[in-house]
């Protein structure tokens, strides 16, 4: 509940010696504000609006007069008791949910507050029509809300989602704006890896299910994007190729791999963006050559025993250069630049 501070000023007030009952009201008019009852009520000559609350048709609830002041709404029951109005003419209109679903939120908040247990309508006490024959008096002090809001709802323990017809998720998926999971307790869950039917998944801070990259301890992890489930083996993604290790590896079960690694019987260098490298690549004053064209190993693999171009491939990977070898019962000589002489 949001009590909207209206700012207004008044000419002198005295205080209430206790709280004991809340009085309901009408405006009588179809629309008006804290603002319209203020001057409606200087033009009385009184101090300010008379009211401590006026709870509009939007749901929207303003403050009149200082809460523990005492008010100008029900002559001879001022002294003990809060004054809250409703903008709207209740002898020719009914009221609206959202109106109605904040009258009862501000009266249990009261309630709650000063341990009240009376609540009047102003024709109660005073010979008055007020708060009006279409007044939903009874509902509104039993707390029978239409429609409750739907939305997200913060408490102590954190947050949940409130469904239209007053029920909560839990123990489940929803869709929102975006992919939420909620609890056995129904709350949503966040800052967290989830297993859900065999597979993991991520909720951010902000307790949104993750999608696409995303760095959880100092790791980078890919999520798949419709779906959010965490990938592993060998991926691309954006045109490159990335390894997410896998539950057998090393690293944690999806972890973007980096640097030198194997896969089966085959090695790759993955750069520090986790991108496969592919073609010549120079490392540690060698040269090597990862496969680009799939022809007879996978792609990205290091090429070991091979001729590539002129060039030979040395079963540790490293380019022959400045050195004989015998390769296939024939003895070669390369220079400096990997080139055989003639």
């Amino acid at each position: 509940m949001n009590i909207i501070e209206s700012g207004i000023s008044f000419r002198g007030l005295s205080n209430r010696s206790r709280t004991t009952r809340i009085i309901l009201h009408h405006a009588a008019k179809a629309t008006c504000s804290v603002q319209d009852i203020q001057r409606w009520h200087l033009a009385n000559g009184w101090a300010g609006i008379g009211y401590h609350f006026v709870v509009r048709k939007n749901g929207t609830i303003e403050r009149g007069r200082p809460e523990h002041t005492q008010g100008a709404h029900a002559s001879g029951s001022n002294f003990d008791s809060i004054g809250i109005c409703f903008e709207g003419n209740f002898d020719a209109e009914t009221m609206g949910a959202a109106q109605k679903n904040a009258g009862i939120e501000l009266i249990q908040y009261l309630k709650n507050k000063y341990g009240i247990s009376k609540v009047y309508g102003h024709r109660d006490l005073m010979a008055t029509g007020c708060p009006g024959n279409k007044f939903p008096f009874n509902d509104l002090v039993a707390g029978r809300m239409n429609n409750p809001y739907s939305g997200w709802v913060k408490d102590e323990k954190g947050w949940w989602y409130r469904n239209a017809n007053g029920s909560y998720p839990k123990s489940c998926w929803l869709k929102l704006d975006a992919w939420y999971y909620f609890d056995e307790q129904g709350y949503a869950l966040s800052g967290q890896w989830i297993r859900y039917k065999n597979k993991w998944y991520y909720l951010k801070s902000d307790c949104r299910m993750a999608t696409g990259w995303q760095k959880v301890d100092g790791r980078w992890y890919y999520l798949k994007q419709d779906t959010g489930e965490m990938l592993t083996g060998w991926q691309e993604v954006g045109g490159n190729w990335y390894y997410l290790s896998k539950s057998s590896d090393d690293l944690p079960e999806g972890a973007m791999a980096t640097g030198e690694m194997k896969d089966g019987n085959h090695t790759y260098y993955l750069q520090d963006s986790g991108a496969m490298l592919k073609g010549w690549i120079k490392r540690k004053g060698s040269w090597y050559y990862y496969n680009e064209d799939n022809n007879c190993q996978p792609i990205g693999s290091m090429m070991r025993n091979h001729w590539q171009g002129g060039y030979y491939l040395k079963d540790d990977g490293r380019m022959a250069s400045g050195e004989v070898l015998e390769i296939g019962g024939e003895r070669f000589e390369f220079g400096a630049d990997g080139k055989v002489k003639k």
